[in-house]
């Protein structure tokens, strides 16, 4: 998605009163990724924090009020899906995406299992990415998003 299509979206949200300023949490070890979905999603109206890895996510989660968790698979410390865990432990109610650089059906399936709206294989198109992301907040993380459910 080229910078006039976010720049668009994000006006489109704002003059259609999608703008609530929902908190998402992005959390990702590529900086470069990171702060590139952080701009996307902030073009879009949303509120975004970021960590690097799940401890410095967890952290934020303990601290703050977030509407939903946007999260890599594969990080050091602790991955994605220890902090899925983890959130699930503490029973935490936060709607959780996924974004990994590979695709496993079985990590679907387990991903599924643990509760997960929805993931997505980098590379992946913004502009649905987005969508989705308004989907589940919408639906309160009961709903699905079209072609990338878990």
């Amino acid at each position: 998605m080229a910078l006039r299509e976010v720049c668009q979206l994000g006006i489109h949200f704002a003059l259609t009163g999608n703008m609530d300023k929902k908190h998402l949490l992005l959390v990702d070890n590529d900086k470069n990724l990171l702060n590139t979905f952080a701009f996307l999603l902030k073009a879009a109206g949303y509120k975004v924090t970021t960590a690097i890895n799940g401890q410095d996510a967890l952290k934020t989660i303990s601290a703050g009020s977030i509407d939903l968790l946007i999260t890599d698979i594969r990080m050091s410390g602790l991955s994605g899906q220890k902090l899925i865990d983890e959130l699930n432990r503490f029973g935490a109610k936060i709607p959780v995406v996924v974004i990994t650089g590979f695709e496993n059906h079985k990590l679907t399936a387990e991903l599924k299992r643990k509760g997960c709206a929805a993931y997505f294989e980098k590379p992946f198109n913004e502009e649905v990415f987005v969508r989705c992301i308004g989907s589940i907040l919408e639906k309160s993380a009961h709903g699905s998003c079209g072609g990338n459910d878990v």
